[in-house]
């Protein structure tokens, strides 16, 4: 019986089965839903209900709150409301918020060889094997980054990335996720020498929402 779940999970995984809802900015937000708080905070809590996938890049540019509205509105009219003069788009499912110009390259550029022998904590993903791929790769001379990951959290992979942006790669484990996610860096800088020793900020909608919550007021 574990044998044929796990079939049918990576059937599902092949065939293009996303976590992530389709059509996530005409999703409707009712305006109860618009409680007060910080704008990540609230983006969260709302994303994580919708099982929205959202990927931010650059939060300072945010809005401090959400400004209650009128009238119900879609995802897309809220996140204007909150991003003004941010680039929105959607790719596969995975809504991206970028506030520097499209033409300006960033880190999250950079096309990254990055492999996985198995499945392994999505954190752990995020916060340690990609950065270490990156100053691998990236910073000559560099020998990785220390710190943890508290607890446990679902497990991703295995992956086999061929210069694949690190954008890409972050959305990647979104839509492999369970119940979707969201990731997001405070600031966006050029892609130039000084390479980041920190990706991005993973916010997985599988773990409980008080705990994410308490997560926006970490590294925001």
């Amino acid at each position: 019986m574990f044998a044929r779940l796990m079939l049918l999970l990576s059937a599902a995984v092949s065939s293009g089965v996303s976590a992530c809802v389709d059509h996530a900015l005409e999703t409707p937000i009712t305006r109860s839903a618009v409680t007060g708080g910080s704008t990540m905070a609230v983006l969260v809590t709302i994303a994580q209900q919708q099982r929205i996938c959202v990927g931010i890049e650059g939060t300072v540019g945010l809005r401090p709150s959400i400004p209650i509205p009128p009238d119900p509105v879609t995802f897309g009219g809220l996140l204007h409301l909150v991003a003004p003069g941010y680039r929105i788009t959607v790719s596969n499912r995975v809504v991206l918020l970028r506030d520097r110009p499209h033409t300006v390259r960033t880190w999250l550029d950079y096309p990254l060889d990055f492999s996985t022998d198995r499945r392994w904590d999505a954190q752990l993903l995020v916060h340690f094997q990609l950065p270490c791929a990156l100053l691998a790769q990236a910073a000559t001379g560099k020998r990785g980054i220390a710190g943890n990951v508290l607890g446990t959290h679902e497990e991703l992979g295995p992956y086999h990335f061929v210069k694949t942006p690190i954008r890409a790669i972050l959305s990647q484990f979104l839509r492999d996720s369970r119940r979707g996610g969201m990731w997001a860096v405070r600031g966006v800088y050029p892609l130039n020498t000084v390479v980041p020793a920190n990706i991005a900020d993973l916010f997985l909608y599988s773990d409980p929402l008080p705990i994410n919550l308490a997560n926006t007021t970490g590294g925001f």
